[in-house]
Formats: C-alpha cells, sequence, structure tokens
C-alpha cells in the first residue's frame, strides 16, 4: 500500500500506536485507512483508536450490525476500501456475495434480526436522505428498545465514513 504521506507500518509502531494497531487480529490485519491515519498519530490513536474501543465494548450495537451499516455507508459514500473490507466481512460471518451484494438494492434483505434490521434501515435511509429523518422515524426504534443514544452512535458510526473515505482516497494511493 502506498501513501502520498508518511505512514507508521505495524512492524515499526510504537506506544500508544501500536496499542491502536494490536486492537485488529492478525488474520485482519490493520485498515488501509488507519495506516494512513497514523501521519498524525494523535489522530490514529486518541481519536480514531478511542471510537474503535468505544464501538467495540458499545453494550447495544453488535459487530454484526456495525458490518451492515459500514459496508452500505460505504457504498454510499463511494468508499471503496471500506466497502470490499465490509463487504468480505460479511462473507465471513455467513453471507453469500450474491446477499451482500444485494443489499445495496436491497436493505430490507439483511438478515438482522427485528431489531438490529429496524436500526439498519433507518441509517441507510437517513445516510441517503438526511433531510427526511423526523420524529417519526425514530418512534419505532425506541419501541423496539433501542436509546436515543443507541441511534445517534449507530449513525454516526456510518456517517463518519464519508469523512474518512475522502481523506483515504487523497492520500492512500
Amino acid at each position: 500500500m502506498m501513501s502520498l504521506l508518511s505512514m507508521v507500518l505495524p512492524e515499526n509502531a510504537q506506544g500508544k500506536l501500536k496499542e491502536t494497531y494490536d486492537m485488529f487480529p492478525e488474520e485482519i490485519g490493520v485498515p488501509e485507512p488507519l495506516l494512513v491515519m497514523s501521519a498524525s498519530p494523535g489522530l490514529a490513536c486518541e481519536v480514531q483508536g478511542s471510537l474503535i474501543r468505544y464501538y467495540s465494548d458499545h453494550p447495544n450495537l453488535g459487530w454484526n450490525l456495525m458490518a451492515y451499516i459500514r459496508y452500505l455507508a460505504a457504498v454510499e459514500f463511494d468508499y471503496t476500501y471500506c466497502n470490499d473490507f465490509n463487504f468480505n466481512l460479511l462473507i465471513a460471518w455467513g453471507l453469500s456475495e450474491d446477499e451482500a451484494a444485494a443489499l445495496v438494492n436491497n436493505p430490507e434483505s439483511a438478515k438482522l434480526d427485528e431489531k438490529d434490521k429496524a436500526m439498519f434501515l433507518f441509517v441507510v435511509s437517513a445516510l441517503r436522505s438526511p433531510d427526511d429523518v423526523s420524529a417519526r422515524d425514530l418512534e419505532p426504534l425506541r419501541e423496539l428498545g433501542w436509546t436515543d443514544s443507541d441511534i445517534y452512535n449507530a449513525l454516526f458510526h456510518g456517517a463518519s465514513l464519508s469523512g474518512l473515505g475522502m481523506m483515504h482516497r487523497a492520500f492512500g494511493k
């Protein structure tokens, strides 16, 4: 992987950056966007590392739901790296390639339980048409047990890929 900026590769990482990199299992490796972000160790560790830890430990938003959200957000924001990464993650977790690809045009086909599917569909809708979100979109989520914090966190997770994708496309060549 090339970058227009100096990167710290995993084998050279030390201190907090090494701790941040070590959050990723060897079989996954450190994602390219985080390697590019290592040009600013403070952002890589203090901001992105904290976000990764926050979502990893989130009591209500599970890994599967978050991968679905990242996949559709990456498609929406034309963020190829994250699109491919999460597509492959969904397949590793049991979806066929056809099922994962179908999500782009038919998010309702998500293989999630009722509660997670409702959140996923809300996030996809909000990412595609943020100006159309209204109070009536939130009530069904609350009725399923989602808190306002959960709702905000789920949409933030998807929306944040817009900026990360732009940064990766600009510097990660």
